[in-house]
Order: structure tokens, then sequence, then C-alpha cells
């Protein structure tokens, strides 16, 4: 059989499932780019301005270390620099969720060896979905572009932009495409992508801080990340860096095609370990099922948040040092309320990252849904769990897993900057640094929660559409696009470095949050499953 055979057929399909979900992506990723340009404009209208903003970032390595080098004080300029390192973040989610869904997430439900039994060839399935994730890039590129334009910027720089935007997506498609062949599980292949997301995000964000004197480091060319900043959109657009771009998505589609075509349906590259024959006491319930499914995930996240926690730690005091007398890192200071620049600086990369763990936290929560759409949740129903129980097995991780991430993350950002500074006494500061954002990310992951038990079909895209949002409301504040009222409508706005988190707000995030999971539980204990 043609290798091939049924593609168009299962476009349609993958096109027929997201039907709700994909207009809602490619409205976010198109509209925070241009948003992004809009507000970029109207808050710096002039030259003179622009540039007093670009000298106080340029002074500031900790707004570099977090979003980049800033190469131009254009408005497109601006507009690149603020919509880099959160557009890749949420170009990469979008590509891997959705390969993943339309690629081992189908096997691991049958779905793909019922059609596989029809007229579908062996690479029809990864092939459709590659194709309809890279044209809704192709499209969000288009739209972005034309956005820019219209708005009067270069149409060069728009086009590399929205290129460069398009261009990390489909790396990070065709990392997902690779897991989803590696792993036996859409879990396991979505959070191996994730780790190699968060890696070059890593070596980005490392190369970055080596190069706060202004010179580029080695290490941006060690990731696509790295690249997507030597392009330079509206300053200077290197197109030539766009072939290291190209050659590596060639490179991952092919190697997933040669994983595809060798390995059997339903299996991965690397197998899981068999069971015992019988199950024992502590294998029973559905909070043991729970643990089973959330423990592998839980253990490499925070493996993830020590070894990033250490690696910050051990980095920010040397930059703090070579900054600490910056007029713009003075003002910084004043700003956190912060002893010297390295605590100012372990502030703002904990938070950073606890926006990360709240990615994390949408994913558990989403769980529910995953488990319902699967049709694993139905056998425990009939056998006896009730909806209440079942959900709180999963809600319980809800709860404790963020904590314990971010309890990890502080304890060894601390111990990498209290060695590196010769203080280790910072370290109780650090870890409650980290700890008091878990009611912020509380609030978007329970959110979910009151998704799925009201409208559980629009859950998973409006869940991390409030959350897109919310980082875009973010970072109009700190770019002064709007007012800190309008901020204090995300959760962020209530444990943002140098604010007073009182208990108060912290009561208050969480009275949100247990609003949220009555909500949820109340809509499922009325409605109907999947």
């Amino acid at each position: 059989m043609n290798g091939l055979q049924g593609f168009g057929t299962m476009v349609r399909l993958v096109l027929r499932r997201d039907r709700m979900a994909l207009p809602v992506w490619i409205v976010i990723l198109a509209g925070f780019v241009n948003a992004a340009a809009s507000t970029s404009s109207t808050s710096y209208p002039t030259a003179a301005d622009r540039a007093d903003f670009a000298d106080g970032i340029r002074g500031n390595p900790a707004m570099a270390a977090i979003y980049g080098p800033l190469f131009d004080d254009s408005v497109g300029g601006l507009t690149s620099w603020r919509v880099g390192v959160a557009g890749a973040l949420l170009f990469g989610v979008f590509s891997i969720l959705t390969v993943v869904k339309h690629t081992r997430r189908e096997e691991e439900s049958g779905r793909t060896e019922l059609l596989r039994s029809g007229v579908v060839g062996r690479h029809a399935p990864l092939t459709a979905a590659l194709t309809v994730t890279l044209g809704a890039h192709l499209l969000v590129a288009v739209l972005i572009a034309a956005g820019l334009a219209g708005q009067g910027l270069p149409v060069a720089g728009a086009i590399a932009l929205a290129v460069t935007l398009g261009g990390i997506g489909a790396v990070l498609a065709g990392v997902a495409a690779v897991t989803a062949q590696l792993s036996t599980t859409a879990r396991g292949a979505t959070m191996s992508a994730i780790v190699v997301f968060a890696l070059m995000v890593l070596l980005r964000t490392a190369g970055d801080t080596a190069g706060a004197d202004g010179t580029s480091s080695w290490l941006l060319w060690l990731t696509p990340l790295g690249w997507a900043e030597h392009i330079r959109p509206f300053a200077g657009d290197h197109w030539w860096v766009l072939g290291l771009v190209v050659a590596l998505v060639l490179a991952l589609v092919a190697a997933a095609f040669a994983v595809s075509g060798r390995r059997d349906l339903g299996s991965g590259v690397f197998h899981d370990r068999p069971g015992p024959a019988k199950a024992g006491p502590q294998l029973q319930g559905p909070l043991a099922l729970a643990w089973r499914l959330q423990r592998g995930t839980l253990g490499a996240t925070v493996a993830g948040c020590v070894l990033v926690g250490l690696l910050m730690g051990t980095v920010a005091d040397s930059v703090g040092h070579v900054v600490g007398s910056s007029a713009g890192f003075a003002e910084m200071l004043d700003r956190l309320h912060a002893a010297n620049a390295g605590d100012a600086l372990m502030q703002l990369l904990i938070y950073a990252l606890a926006e990360v763990v709240t990615a994390y936290a949408i994913l558990i929560a989403l769980r529910l849904r995953e488990e319902e759409t699967e049709g694993r949740a139905a056998p425990l129903l009939v056998a006896g769990a009730s909806r209440m129980r079942w959900a709180a097995s999963h809600l319980l991780f809800v709860a404790l897993a963020p904590g314990l991430c971010l309890v990890a993350l502080g304890l060894a950002a601390g111990v990498g900057y209290g060695l590196a500074s010769g203080d280790i006494g910072v370290v109780p500061a650090m870890t409650w640094s980290a700890v008091e954002k878990l009611p912020a990310l509380w609030v978007f992951a329970t959110f979910a929660v009151a998704l799925f038990g009201l409208v559980p079909r629009v859950a998973v895209p409006v869940s991390w559409a409030v959350f897109g949002i919310g980082l875009l409301i973010e970072m109009a504040w700190e770019t002064g696009a709007i007012d800190h009222h309008l901020f204090a409508l995300s959760p962020f706005a209530h444990v943002y470095p140098g604010d007073s988190v009182g208990i108060s707000a912290l009561a208050g995030l969480t009275a949100v949050a247990v609003v949220f999971v009555g909500t949820g539980l109340a809509g499922l204990r009325h409605r109907d499953l999947t």
C-alpha cells in the first residue's frame, strides 16, 4: 500500500476534529504579535521615547536574560523584542499539542489502527498532522506580516518576524513528531517535547546572560531560539540564518518518518516496562491510577526545576556583579526592593520560571478531560468509583504537584545562588519567593477545571488562551503599554516581584481557585460524560 494513501482524508479528519481549537489558536497567535506592535506604537510614539526605553533595556541584563536583547529602537524592533520569548512559547505549545494529539494520541486510543485497517497508509496520519500544523503556522505568518505591514512597519522586517516565529513553531512540530515516535504514550511524547523545548530556552537564557556585556555568546548557536535572535527582524533581517531553521525542520521530519516506517503500530522506540501480573493493594482505586499517570511527568518536572534552579542561581551572582552599578539596574533595585543586583535578577528569573510551572499545572488539570475523551474514565465510574472521587484524585495533583515544583525550584535556586555569593542564608527567602507564586498558578489551573465541568469541549483551547492572555497583559504592563489597574486583571499581577505580596492577596487568589474547583465539580456532577 502507498504510505500516503488516504492523506487527503486524514487532513480533513484533523481539520474536522480541530474545527474549534484551530481558529482559536490562529487568532491568538496572530493577534498576539499584531497587538504587541500596536501597543509599542501607542506607548512610545516618538523616536525619543523609544530611544529612552531602549537605553533602559540595554542597561538591564535581567530583561535581556528574560526577553532577549533589544537590537533596534524602532517600533518594529520593540515589537520583535517584546514577542520573541512569549511568541516562541505560544507557537511551540501549539505545535507540540497539535502534532502529538493527531499522532501518538490517536494511536494510543486505537483510532489509528481502525483507520489503517482500511485504506490509510502508514505515513498518512503523521503527514496530515504535520501538514495541518505547518499550514496553520504559514497562515499565521501571513496574517502577522500583513498586520504589521498594515500598521506601517517595514515589509521586509514584518515578513522576517513572521517567518521567524513560524520557523520556531515548525521546529517544535518536528520535535513533537519525533517524540511521538519514541514514546508509547501521548503524555510521554508531550513531556519529552516540552523538555527539549525547555532545554532550548535554557540555552538561550544562558547565552543572553553570558552576553550581558553586549557580545554574542556561542551558546546562542546551539539553540533554534538563539538562531531566531540572530535573524534580527527590523534590525538587519539576516535571512541566511533561516537556512539553519529549514535544515533542522527537514532533519527532524525525516527522522520522524524514518522511525515511523520501522516501528510497529502502537509501539514506540522506548517500550514500557511490563507490569506485575496482579495489582497490589497500593495500585487500587482512582488515586492510585492518578499517581501512576502523573508520577513520571512530576518527577521529570521536579528534576528540571532543580537543574534550572541550580544553574540560574550560579549565574545570577556573577551577572549581578557585572551590572550592579548600571543606572538601569539601580532603578530596578528600587522597584523590586532588592538588596543587590543578584537578588533582583533571582526574583525576576524565579517569577519567569513560575510561569512555566503554570503551564505544567494547566496540563495536570486538563488530564481530566483527556481521561474522559480517551475512554479511561468510564470504566472507573462503571466499576463503582464516584465522579467526585475520580475528579478529586486528579485535583489532588493540581493542588500539590505545582507546589512541589516551586519548592524544588526555590530551594535549588537559593542553594546555587547562596554557594555562588557566599551567603547560604538566602535559601529560605528564595524558596518563599517561589512558593508565594502558587495561588496564582492555582487560579489558571482551576479555571481549566471549571471549564472541564461546564463546557468540556472548549476546555483545552480556552484554558491555553486565557494563559496566553495573562502573559500578554503582563508584557504590556512591563513595557508601559497599560497601567497597573489593567495588569491587576491577571493573577500574575498579585505575585509580581517587588510588590508587597500579602496574606490577603494570596488568600484572595486561593479563594478564587476554590470557587473555580467548586464550579467545575458542580458542572461535572450534572452533565453527561463525552
